[in-house]
């Protein structure tokens, strides 16, 4: 692998984490030297949102 390449893998990762991070769905995520990366998240978070949208259309 080439730094180019590790780059752009980084870049994907954080375009996702971006995207999901305006919802409130990550909660946490925090780089451990020599245990990767860890995160936490708002389990049920985007099962919430469908809901609170269909409520929304109901109204």
């Amino acid at each position: 692998m080439t730094d180019a390449q590790a780059l752009s893998g980084i870049e994907d990762a954080k375009r996702i984490l971006d995207k999901h991070y305006d919802t409130g769905f990550p909660l946490g995520v925090w780089h451990e030297q020599y245990d990767g990366i860890f995160y936490r998240y708002a389990d049920g978070r985007y099962a919430e949102l469908a809901q609170r949208d269909l409520e929304g259309k109901a109204a």
